[in-house]
C-alpha cells in the first residue's frame, strides 16, 4: 500500500515535468519564429555636462536558442553560454573601432520540478508558462498569416502590449523633452555667463567682436554686406564642385558653417551656475571649513 502514493507522485511529477518541457519547447519556437527580437547594449561616455554615445551591440536572441538546441544543460532550459567580442557600431550601423565583451545565456522554462514534495509553485509556473508560450504562438502566428488579431486571447494580448508600448514611448518622449528643455537652458545660461566677465578672457574677445563688427557695419553700407553674403551662398556651388556641394548637403551630424561650430565650443566651454557651484564654490567652501575646522581644534 506504500508504493501506491510514490507511484503516483511519480505520474504527477512527470506530467509536470512534460507540461514544463512543452513550454521550453513553445517558448523556443517562438523565439525562432521571431529573429528580428534582439538584445542591445548600448555604450555611453557619462561627463559632468553630456553623455556621448560611443556604439551599441545588437546580439539576436534566435541565435540564442539555437545555440541551446543542441547544448543546453538536460532539464534546465539553459542555452549555450555566448562569450565573445562584439564590434560597437554607430546608430547607422557603422563600425565605430570598438569592441564590447558580452558573456549572454538564456534561460527558458525548466523541466525539473524543485523543492520539497513535488515543488506546486513550480507546477503553477510551468502552467503559466505553458499558456503564455501557447498565446505567444498564436499571436505570432496570426502576423504571419495576416488575420489581424483574430481570438479573444490574441486580441487580449495585443491590447495590453499596445497600451504597455506607449505608455513606454510617452516616457520616452517626455524624457526627450525635458533633456532638450535642459540642453536649451544650458546653452542659455552659458551665453549669460559668457557676457557677465565669468570668463574674463572669452568676455573680452566677444566684446571686442562686437565692437569691430560695430565699426564694420560704421563704414560699410549695409547693402554691401547683404550683396556679399547672398553671392557667397550662391557661388558656394561653383567654387567648392557638385561633388563637394553634394557631400557637404548629405553629410549628417556635422555643423553647417565653421562659425556655427567656434559659437557651440564656445558656449559648451563656458560653465554655468551650476558648474560653478560645483566645481568652484563648492570646492573653495569645502577648503574653508577644512581651514575653520583646524583653526577651532
Amino acid at each position: 500500500p506504500a508504493m501506491y502514493p510514490a507511484a503516483a507522485a511519480g505520474a504527477v511529477a512527470s506530467a509536470r515535468g512534460g507540461r514544463l518541457a512543452a513550454a521550453a519547447a513553445a517558448a523556443a519556437a517562438a523565439w525562432r519564429r521571431h529573429p528580428k527580437a534582439v538584445v542591445c547594449y548600448r555604450v555611453f561616455a557619462v561627463g559632468r555636462l553630456s553623455e556621448a554615445f560611443l556604439g551599441e551591440v545588437a546580439l539576436p536572441v534566435c541565435r540564442l536558442v539555437a545555440l541551446g538546441e543542441g547544448g543546453g544543460s538536460s532539464g534546465s532550459g539553459a542555452s549555450e553560454e555566448v562569450e565573445a567580442w562584439y564590434p560597437l557600431v554607430d546608430e547607422g550601423g557603422w563600425a565605430t573601432g570598438g569592441e564590447l565583451y558580452i558573456r549572454a545565456q538564456l534561460e527558458l522554462p525548466g523541466t525539473e520540478a524543485e523543492g520539497d514534495g513535488g515543488g506546486g509553485g513550480v507546477a503553477a509556473a510551468g502552467e503559466e508558462a505553458v499558456a503564455h508560450a501557447r498565446i505567444v504562438a498564436e499571436l505570432q502566428e496570426a502576423e504571419l498569416k495576416g488575420q489581424g488579431g483574430g481570438g479573444t486571447a490574441v486580441a487580449s494580448v495585443r491590447r495590453a502590449a499596445g497600451s504597455l508600448s506607449t505608455v513606454w514611448n510617452l516616457k520616452a518622449t517626455f524624457a526627450g523633452i525635458q533633456n532638450a528643455l535642459g540642453d536649451a537652458l544650458d546653452k542659455v545660461e552659458a551665453a549669460k555667463n559668457l557676457l557677465n566677465w565669468t570668463h574674463p578672457g572669452k568676455t573680452a574677445a566677444v566684446y571686442l567682436a562686437v565692437l569691430l563688427l560695430y565699426a564694420v557695419l560704421v563704414w560699410v553700407p549695409v547693402r554691401l554686406l547683404v550683396l556679399a553674403v547672398g553671392l557667397q551662398q550662391f557661388s558656394a556651388h561653383f567654387l567648392l564642385g557638385p561633388d563637394a556641394a553634394a557631400a557637404a548637403a548629405a553629410a549628417e551630424g556635422e555643423p553647417p558653417s565653421p562659425l556655427v561650430a567656434l559659437a557651440q565650443d564656445l558656449l559648451a566651454s563656458v560653465p554655468t551656475d551650476a558648474d560653478l557651484k560645483e566645481g568652484v564654490y563648492g570646492a573653495e567652501a569645502a577648503r574653508r571649513a577644512r581651514r575653520r575646522r583646524r583653526e577651532e581644534g
